[in-house]
Parts: C-alpha cells; sequence; structure tokens
C-alpha cells in the first residue's frame, strides 16, 4: 500500500477537477485543508460520540504500540472525521455507525433514535415538567423493555404524576407507564437524594442468532460501501491511502465474536486500511468522560495492531 512522505499535502478544488500541492513550510502534523463545498462544514466540535469513538481508537493504540508516538485530531470539513498519526504515518479515520432500522415508512425509525429518545428527551422532558411543578425530590430510573411506541405527552404527564405521589418518599416501588405489543416502560424513585430522571436499563429484546447474523452482514456491508463512496467523491484517497473506518456499535444484539465472523462475509473490507469496532456503555449518573469503552480491529494490515488471539489479514 502507498504511503506518504512526511511533505504535509493541501487539496483543493477548481470547478470538478482536483489538484495537489505539497508545501515545505508547515509542520509536520500540519492539516491537509481540504476546500469546503457549500452546506458541508460541520461545527467546530464534532459530536461527543464520534470523538469518544476515536480516543477509543487512540487508546487501544497506545496500548498495543506504547513506544510509539499516537496524536490524532478532527477534521473540520469532513470526510474524513479526524487524522491520525501513528509514529510518523499518517491514517484519514472515519467514524459511522452499525444501526438498526425498525418499522417501515413512514413509521420507520433507527435504534439510535430510540436511543436519543429513551436515554435523553424524555427523561429531560419528565425532569422539566417535574421541576415546574416543583415536586422532583430524589433520583428517578425509567425502565424500558424493546421499543414500545409511546405518546410523550401522555408518558410526561403520567411520570410527573408519579413523581408528585412519591416526592417525600425515600424510595418507591415501580409503576407502569406505558405497555403495548412493542414494549414496556416503567418508573421508579430510586433513592431520596439529589433530583434527576434517568434512564436505568433498556432492553431490547431477544433475537434468533441467523436473523443477527444475516442482519449484522447487511449493515457492515452498507456501512463499508456506503464510507467508500463518500470518501472517493472527496478525493480523501489521493491525499491519503491509509484509511482507517471506525463502527460505533449501536446494534447491540452481536457481541465482538459475532462481528468478526460477520466482517468476513462483506465485500470491500480490503479498501480499508483497518476496520476497527467500538462500543461505549452508559449507566445512569455517569458523565460522558466517565463512559467505558471498549474496542477492537476486525481487519488491519498493520502489524502489531491486532490482538495476539485476533488474526491479521
Amino acid at each position: 500500500m502507498r504511503t506518504l512522505g512526511e511533505g504535509p499535502t493541501a487539496l483543493s478544488r477548481k470547478g470538478s477537477g482536483i489538484s495537489l500541492a505539497a508545501s515545505h513550510r508547515e509542520r509536520v502534523f500540519a492539516r491537509p485543508q481540504f476546500a469546503p463545498t457549500p452546506g458541508s462544514v460541520r461545527p467546530r466540535y464534532k459530536h461527543l460520540e464520534e470523538r469518544l469513538s476515536m480516543r477509543c481508537l487512540a487508546e487501544h493504540l497506545r496500548k498495543r504500540l506504547p513506544r510509539k508516538d499516537v496524536r490524532w485530531r478532527s477534521e473540520r470539513d469532513d470526510p474524513p472525521d479526524f487524522w491520525l498519526r501513528v509514529a510518523g504515518t499518517r491514517f484519514a479515520v472515519e467514524v459511522t455507525k452499525v444501526v438498526e432500522i425498525l418499522g417501515q415508512h413512514p413509521t420507520r425509525y433507527s435504534s439510535l433514535g430510540l436511543k436519543h429518545l429513551y436515554t435523553y428527551e424524555l427523561p429531560r422532558a419528565i425532569e422539566v415538567r417535574a421541576r415546574d411543578h416543583g415536586c422532583l425530590c430524589g433520583k428517578y430510573w425509567l425502565t424500558v423493555s424493546r421499543a414500545p411506541r409511546i405518546d410523550r405527552t401522555a408518558i410526561v404527564a403520567k411520570a410527573a404524576q408519579y413523581i408528585r405521589r412519591t416526592k417525600q418518599d425515600r424510595e418507591g416501588a415501580a409503576v407502569l407507564l406505558h405497555k403495548d405489543r412493542s414494549g414496556i416502560l416503567e418508573i421508579q424513585k430510586h433513592s431520596g437524594d439529589g433530583a434527576s430522571v434517568l434512564l436505568a436499563t433498556w432492553a431490547r429484546g431477544m433475537k434468533w442468532e441467523g436473523l443477527i447474523r444475516d442482519q449484522l452482514t447487511a449493515l457492515l456491508e452498507d456501512c463499508v460501501c456506503t464510507k467508500r463512496r463518500k470518501l472517493e467523491k472527496k478525493g480523501v484517497p489521493l491525499v491519503c491511502s491509509n484509511i482507517v473506518l471506525v463502527l460505533d456499535d449501536e446494534y447491540r444484539f452481536a457481541d465482538l465474536p459475532i462481528y468478526l465472523e460477520c466482517i468476513r462475509q462483506v465485500q470491500g473490507v480490503d479498501w480499508f486500511h483497518s476496520i476497527f469496532w467500538v462500543r461505549s456503555r452508559m449507566t445512569p449518573g455517569k458523565t460522558t468522560s466517565q463512559l467505558a469503552e471498549v474496542g477492537c480491529f476486525l481487519t488491519t494490515k498493520e502489524k502489531g495492531w491486532a490482538s495476539s488471539d485476533q488474526p491479521e489479514d
């Protein structure tokens, strides 16, 4: 595979063509400047979850390669999402989520959207309502089983009533907020300390192993193809041929061994230098800096990056 020299390369667009120009006055870790297209420039601070995934990749490499310098930074005009440098060699890093799509149009939604609803939107709405009523006293936990289809306004009102009734209690029994064929939603007062509403657990149900493998293989193939087209359209391979794809696991039905099996069935994996799998675990009451993260290379062309029990390509 082609490797770039130490001289940084700048990429600019003129019409439909692409021109490359090298500048020896820039620093070794200088930023490759992509000319932004209208609407393509993202906010200066990338989405927190993308940065957490990149941080997990960097920490994994530092543990595997303790004697080598590992640095990374964000790219404002993605793709790629980040630039990584390991012992002087530069890598483009693109982060994507492995997300299951639930339901059919027009009620189609993703597991990522459900995570945002149950983890952020719903607890926040209940907390705001209870504070407005002056009855939020203690920690309240929400428990979700599978994916219930809820009327958020009705759920918030019902939860606020429960919080009002248990305001003076140290603890409270779990109360059913909603139940349908798609799942169950409950609320419980966990303790009398503090004043918050949090998602405690989300049990997403069960699936047959064969269905999990088929779904995961299709999801991985979509991630690989979509990101490759996006990177080639931007011309990233012309600037850096070492491209790492980071898969942020939001599927959650499959563990690492199944990912390792399914990735071997996906076409086009060899186009990437490496593919890294990462999963973050959220715990009630923990801040984003306290998230537990695990990661592993599913494929890699670099010796020393793979785990001792993981075969290299």
